[in-house]
């Protein structure tokens, strides 16, 4: 019997809900007009991320469940009560309680499982992507998800080829999800988000139908 709380099984269910939000949300963005390309594409991105926390919140609502992210606009950091964000883009965890040593002890939360760990990244150098990529080898967390623009599809598949040094360091079962650059959402070329998913036992990244 699973006892996991957490697995991908629709993790293109949320992807592609968040996907196409983000795209709803951007053509009535008003605000755009006048914006420099890079301002406009920055925005555009941030959108992306609140997409897709927000599908990750909904679908880990549940007691001890906590999902950081920076745009988040209704909570918290459960934990210092200041930062919305921990460490990276997305974080889906579990919460703990301790209490403060103090004469009148508070009740204190922490991070006592990681979950899911997500990172974004639409800067096209390679060399950006290797160090968020990196960030993610650095993480505890049985999910990991990176988030890069789509290339021709050559170039797409030469960039998994060279990532996947990082991938056979990540402790983890690890997703690397294309989705169109912020520049393209405007445009009918625009391809949809596809998912791979990194194999210990192939050695090498999957196309991921779940």
């Amino acid at each position: 019997m699973n006892t996991d709380p957490v697995n991908p099984s629709n993790l293109s269910e949320i992807v592609f809900e968040a996907w196409n939000k983000t795209l709803e949300r951007v053509r009535n963005d008003q605000v755009r007009l006048g914006d420099s390309d890079q301002v406009a594409n920055t925005r555009r991105a941030r959108v992306w991320v609140d997409a897709l926390a927000r599908e990750f919140a909904e679908e880990y609502d549940r007691p001890n469940f906590h999902v950081f992210w920076k745009f988040n606009p209704s909570e918290k950091n459960p934990i210092c009560g200041k930062l919305k964000e921990l460490l990276f883009d997305i974080v889906v965890c579990q919460l703990g309680d301790t209490e403060s040593l103090e004469l009148k002890p508070r009740g204190l939360k922490f991070v006592s499982q990681s979950h899911w760990l997500v990172e974004s990244e639409f800067e096209k150098n390679t060399r950006e992507i290797l160090l968020d990529l990196s960030k993610l080898v650095l993480g505890a967390a049985k999910y990991k998800m990176f988030v890069a623009s789509h290339r021709r599809k050559k170039m797409e598949h030469d960039l998994l080829d060279r990532l996947a040094p990082i991938a056979r360091c990540c402790s983890s079962s690890l997703f690397f999800t294309f989705v169109s650059h912020p520049e393209e959402w405007f445009s009918d070329g625009q391809c949809k988000p596809v998912i791979y998913r990194w194999s210990v036992e192939s050695d090498s990244w999957l196309l991921f139908t779940g």
